[in-house]
């Protein structure tokens, strides 16, 4: 039986079912006006059966849904093949890290190019990259195919590196210059030596040099909803047409357990039991990410809970109107960059510490996340957490602090020479409008785990996004729906589903040691956090 807890041994214990009661993000309390919170339910009772279930609401789950439905329906793809599909939600619809992130589809174009080759050879990491960009074309297309509304606020441009540590830097130009030398693809890298160029054009005080690359943002909760309405609409529609299409969503459903045996054509039927009564399924599609070891038990190592914080900030005029700021960005800290946190040695250890910063272009508004890094990566309290009602004092301190301590200009009113203002903040109601919390699922080699599980037929997972899924969820999402609903062998997998081999879940990968943040020491988990405060 699943139950619920605040904080598990790292890889060790499953991570339990998401908090009831969690904290309201900047996201989610601007979606107060959707029809699909407060336990929407697509029917008053849970279905008996459905050919399958898809377990989580967030992207990973509603697209997923969304390209099993544009594989069936599509004329001459669907095969004349027909499907029941039931979203069960242990929460509300898209509560978890969807509609808890930074709004920032940053696809790696060059950083990540020297690990991933040691791990994965250099064609591998290569295809990682690309696969990145790909998912920030394929959002593009489906904000523009789909006619996603205004509100989606997607925005498609550059991102900027801005390293504050000159190891950082020059790591970061090794990386580039040994993927460009590799032969990978130039996705358009623009490389800032100069510090001085680096602060004009991030407004970063002491930015030492920067890089740019293709970047995008948008509003991941009202995406998803927009995506659910089409799934909800076109149920409906193929339904009275007699299609082979129909859909079901059903929130406030925690999952308990799941098993499977054979019927009597020797074919897999699974059983899932719930809060609400049980559903069996033909298929089971595993899309809860950090929480994903609570039905996959052989997860349980591969993917870990990790708490991340977010802010959400209301500009100074100083970067409103023409004045905003131009790219996203991430800021790169060298590793021990002060954050608030004490610094735990037995804690995992990263190469550096980054905060994350978009700049919404409907709204102005400052969404900056991370908190230094190393708050997040190196602070016990973060691992094996799943408590999103909450939040680390510390971490939210600096976030509530960090853009005038860190951004040129911010709280000073631009063109005001009367010294009375200077250093003063600005009208009342600029600043800081919330911190919040959410539930990331780190990968053990930091890379998603997308596809069928091993010895189980008709299982498949979606998970494990690292922290970094705005950039990956798209593409992982319509792979897994082809691999489902492909007539070919799944053995084919790069052709069928266009992403990276080392994505899939094979035994030979559950069982190779972490490289990305291991060990997990017992004295990890029982070092005194720091406190939490409540939302």
């Amino acid at each position: 039986m699943t139950t619920r807890v605040s904080k598990v041994r790292p890889g060790i214990d499953p991570p339990g079912l998401p908090r009831p009661d969690p904290c309201l993000s900047y996201w989610l309390a601007h979606s107060q006006d959707s029809p699909y919170t407060d336990g929407f339910c697509s029917t008053e009772l849970l279905p008996q059966q459905s050919d399958i279930v898809i377990v989580g609401s967030g992207m990973s789950g509603v697209l997923t849904a969304y390209f099993l439905m544009k594989e069936l329906t599509e004329e001459g793809r669907g095969g004349g093949r027909s499907a029941s599909l039931t979203m069960i939600e242990a929460r509300d619809f898209c509560s978890g890290a969807t509609g808890r992130n930074g709004g920032h589809c940053r696809p790696d174009s060059y950083l990540g190019f020297p690990t991933y080759s040691k791990h994965f050879g250099e064609d591998q990491a290569k295809k990682i990259l690309k696969n990145e960009i790909q998912t920030l074309e394929l959002v593009e297309r489906l904000v523009r195919e789909t006619g996603a509304p205004s509100e989606v606020d997607f925005w498609k441009g550059r991102g900027m590196d801005v390293f504050m540590d000159e190891k950082v830097k020059r790591e970061a130009k090794n990386a580039l210059d040994s993927y460009l030398a590799s032969g990978g693809q130039d996705f358009g890298v623009e490389w800032v030596e100069d510090g001085k160029e680096a602060e004009r054009r991030s407004r970063v005080k002491g930015a030492l040099g920067a890089a740019l690359y293709p970047a995008g943002s948008f509003y991941p909760h009202r995406f998803c909803m927009h995506i659910l309405s089409i799934l909800l609409s076109s149920s409906s529609s193929q339904h009275h047409r007699g299609g082979g299409f129909s859909f079901n969503i059903q929130t406030q459903t925690p999952v308990t357990s799941l098993s499977s045996s054979l019927d009597g054509r020797g074919q897999r039927r699974f059983k899932l039991k719930t809060t609400r009564g049980e559903i069996e399924a033909g298929t089971v599609i595993h899309a809860t990410n950090a929480f994903v070891g609570n039905l996959v038990p052989e997860l349980i190592h591969a993917v870990v809970p990790m708490r991340g914080h977010c802010s959400a900030h209301t500009p100074p005029r100083s970067f409103s109107g023409a004045r905003m700021l131009e790219t996203t960005q991430i800021l790169r800290w060298a590793p021990g960059h002060e954050c608030g946190v004490p610094q735990d040695p037995r804690a995992i250890q990263f190469d550096e510490a980054f905060d994350y910063v978009i700049q919404r272009k409907g709204t102005g508004s400052v969404i900056i996340g991370g908190g230094g890094g190393g708050a997040t990566y190196r602070n016990p309290s973060a691992f094996g957490n799943t408590d999103d009602s909450s939040r680390d004092a510390g971490v939210s301190d600096y976030l509530v602090n960090c853009m005038k301590s860190t951004y040129e200009g911010w709280n000073v009113e631009a063109g005001v020479n009367d010294e009375r203002r200077k250093g003063l903040a600005g009208q009342l109601g600029q600043g800081v409008e919330r911190v919040w919390t959410g539930v990331m699922g780190f990968s053990k080699d930091e890379l998603p785990y997308v596809g069928d599980l091993p010895g189980k037929p008709d299982e498949y997972v979606n998970a494990g996004h690292h922290g970094h899924g705005m950039a990956r969820i798209a593409t992982c999402s319509r792979g897994l729906a082809r691999m489902r609903l492909a007539y070919d062998s799944p053995e084919f997998y790069e052709s069928l589903t266009g992403l990276p081999a080392s994505f899939r879940p094979t035994r030979k990968r559950l069982e190779e040691k972490a490289w990305g943040f291991e060990p997990f020491p017992s004295s990890f988990t029982s070092s005194s956090p720091q406190p939490d405060s409540k939302l």
